[in-house]
């Protein structure tokens, strides 16, 4: 018995000494050890390495040689007399934007170095840029104003060890592993600090409706403008919308360099270096695969930029800016590559009309291709009798009609009750709570499991909360604040009700959009002649009257009376 009683004392013990750790990793703001250690406590923790394989592939040197003629099948396009002019042009001119990097940018940057960033190539770690940044900084502030003016960028630096990550859990075909490019950390920094110029020249310019990338605005600012163009027009009888949200094949694959610095001085106004080194950026890069510590041969590529480059997204936005819709009711909204087409239609319509031909031919154009299968099509109608929509066909496939569809990680379905998105958030919610009872067990104290609660539970719930809270339905609305409740039940104190976090974003993003000019749904904030209230939209639906901007409207009115 007295064995007994001090195996249950030792594991307390053990108990107590882990709980403090957490509470430390915790109270410092390392979400990341701690999560590792919640993880650890609940028994989710995958020790094994997981193998890449694929049934066919004898070898792992066979599957990354393929693996590495498929990340490359986009590159056969040669534009090398283009590039070359393209180069000529750009050392001769005498015009130049060329961004002046300091010390202390430099090794501000190097100092945000996360220190779990895998090294790229040249083995340089993350922790010796981040420790060692003020050594270093003037060194490398040298370096890269040298780069710069030369237009050139070291080819170490333009080497990339890819390494497949599976999108499902047992993959089937080489296109079900993403490619993530390990490149130079020395380059990753250099490229953060050319995107900071760059942003600072081109956003003025970039197409109002491509939401990635853009001051105080992300995927919530995309998704409330999606369903404000959806519930302001089906607030009119006899109306309906279709939805095209399209699928790009490996699109940061496909930029083609010179039509990107064609663009890049054409639309936005670059000349000089910065033109020039963005263009030996992404040409003559060399990549191999590494799989299960296997390599590849090195390839050559021109074309595209690889995921995994902090340049990357950005160049994709200027690449794809000029790609925007003429047509009347017709809308392209962009957040990076995703894409969807906006059709608002009218009792005599049924298609999509125009815009799909346009768009097509611009990604012909633009050399970018269209997954056909991952692109679906959503019709929104709500009349009682709802004649068969057009089907669309590309290349040859028909795009495959759906109910629902997760944009930005929001489920929405032809019905708008978003009770998919619901149950999504629901189950992942209960998976969470479990968590936390385990943190209750180990006696972790309740200020700290607040602050789990905040981070690993209520963030999922109120994840683009403004587009759709207001919409659910009670049962649904019920479904969530339960979570709510039982996590109250568990920590012990009681916590802010959904409501209330709710209304606090909705007054938030409803302040940030009206300080910005620029915002697609700034015109549909209107003062009264008063200059005190805000005019209030005619809603004939509770569809449109619970969607984002009447909701805020109505908020701000009520807090602007008080």
């Amino acid at each position: 018995m007295s064995v007994h009683k001090e195996i249950k004392r030792e594991i307390r013990r053990a108990k107590l000494s882990y709980k403090r750790k957490l509470e430390d990793m915790l109270s410092n703001n390392n979400m990341g050890s701690a999560w590792d250690s919640i993880r650890s406590m609940v028994g989710l923790t995958d020790n094994v390495k997981k193998r890449v394989s694929l049934d066919g592939f004898t070898s792992d040197l066979v599957l990354a040689q393929e693996l590495n003629k498929f990340y490359s099948r986009f590159d056969v396009y040669f534009f090398n007399n283009e590039i070359m002019t393209l180069r000529n042009t750009s050392l001769e001119s005498k015009q130049c934007f060329s961004p002046f990097f300091d010390e202390y940018s430099v090794v501000k940057t190097f100092k945000h170095c996360k220190i779990r960033t895998s090294a790229g190539p040249d083995n340089i770690s993350s922790r010796l840029l981040s420790n060692c940044a003020v050594q270093l900084g003037p060194i490398f502030n040298y370096i890269f104003n040298l780069s710069l003016s030369q237009q050139k960028v070291p080819n170490l630096w333009k080497q990339s060890t890819i390494v497949p990550v599976g999108k499902f859990k047992h993959p089937k075909s080489l296109n079900d592993f993403r490619p993530i490019a390990l490149t130079s950390l020395v380059m990753k920094s250099l490229e953060k600090l050319i995107k900071a110029e760059l942003l600072k020249t081109t956003e003025h310019r970039l197409d109002p409706l491509q939401f990635a990338y853009r001051t105080k605005r992300g995927v919530q600012d995309a998704t409330i403008t999606l369903l404000n163009y959806i519930c302001k027009h089906l607030d009119s009888p006899n109306n309906h919308v279709r939805l095209m949200f399209v699928d790009f094949s490996s699109a940061f694959n496909t930029i083609q360099p010179h039509l990107l610095i064609q663009r890049l001085r054409d639309n936005f106004g670059l000349k000089g270096s910065i033109v020039g080194w963005i263009l030996d950026f992404l040409t003559g890069r060399t990549q191999r695969v590494r799989v299960n510590g296997k390599f590849s041969d090195l390839t050559v590529t021109s074309t595209g930029s690889p995921q995994g480059c902090v340049l990357s997204p950005l160049l994709y936005i200027l690449y794809t800016n000029d790609c925007c819709s003429s047509f009347e009711n017709r809308h392209i909204l962009k957040f990076a590559d995703d894409t969807v087409i906006v059709s608002l239609l009218n009792s005599t319509e049924t298609s999509h009309g125009p815009v799909i031909d346009y768009f097509l031919k611009w990604c012909q154009e633009s050399f970018l291709s269209l997954n056909v299968l991952k692109t679906k099509d959503m019709c929104i109608d709500f009349r009682r009798v709802q004649p068969s929509p057009d089907t669309i066909v590309i290349d040859g496939q028909t795009v495959e009609s759906v109910e629902s569809y997760k944009y930005l990680g929001t489920f929405l379905d032809n019905k708008l009750t978003f009770k998919k998105n619901t149950d999504s958030i629901h189950k992942k919610s209960q998976q969470r709570l479990f968590c936390l009872r385990k943190l209750s067990k180990f006696q972790v104290d309740s200020t700290l499991m607040i602050l789990f609660n905040r981070s690993f539970i209520e963030s999922i719930i109120t994840f683009s909360f403004v587009c759709w809270f207001q919409s659910l339905r009670v049962k649904e609305r019920n479904l969530l604040n339960k979570v709510v409740s039982v996590s109250s039940k568990i920590i012990g104190l009681p916590q802010e009700t959904l409501q209330d976090l709710y209304e606090k974003q909705l007054f938030k993003k409803a302040n940030s959009i009206l300080t910005d000019f620029s915002h697609p749904l700034y015109l549909q904030f209107q003062f009264l002649p008063s200059g005190s209230l805000l005019r209030l939209p005619f809603a004939k639906t509770n569809r449109f009257k619970h969607s984002f901007v009447p909701s805020a409207v109505s908020l701000l009115n009520a807090r602007r009376v008080r």
